[in-house]
């Protein structure tokens, strides 16, 4: 009885092991990118990005993941909060580890969303199925999360002028 008990207890402990390696080897460690789009039906900015949205899913497929969260879903209450949104729409990239990359609130340009995507395809990814020479594509940023904004000029005091 006592060798049943030790086998027993082995292959609990063999099953408690697939099961929490079993989601870390398919998926967990995500290996692309993430988009994430958060929506509601009650703005136009939202219903406005839907054609972007669906056109960016199109070019992007098979190298981005692409989710949509429904704000008005009771069912999506964990993952706002999560991601703290508070604005309709909302986009979100994570990196390829899962990590918040990049976040657009309200309406956002195509062309910066797009930008934005393939800052974070691997290289190899990226130029799969491309004959462009290299010189017509665009380097990969170092760092992609950060935003370049361009300084204010700093206002010059004027002199004061005396009088004689």
């Amino acid at each position: 009885m006592r060798q049943s008990s030790a086998s027993h207890g082995a292959a609990l402990l063999a099953l408690v092991l697939i099961l929490c390696l079993v989601p870390a080897l398919t998926g967990c460690g995500q290996s692309q990118p993430s988009f994430i789009s958060f929506t509601g039906k009650g703005s136009a900015s939202a219903k406005s990005m839907k054609p972007i949205i669906d056109k960016l899913k199109k070019k992007y497929k098979g190298q981005i993941i692409f989710v949509d969260v429904n704000l008005d879903d009771p069912a999506s209450k964990a993952k706002i909060k999560k991601y703290n949104v508070s604005m309709n729409p909302t986009f979100i990239i994570l990196n390829s580890d899962g990590q918040v990359k990049e976040t657009f609130m309200g309406a956002a340009q195509e062309d910066m969303l797009a930008m934005s995507l393939e800052s974070f395809i691997p290289q190899k990814a990226n130029q799969a199925g491309k004959t462009s020479s290299p010189a017509s594509t665009p380097a990969p940023s170092s760092s992609p999360a950060q935003q370049t904004v361009p300084a204010s000029p700093a206002p010059q005091s004027v002199p004061a002028q005396t009088t004689p």
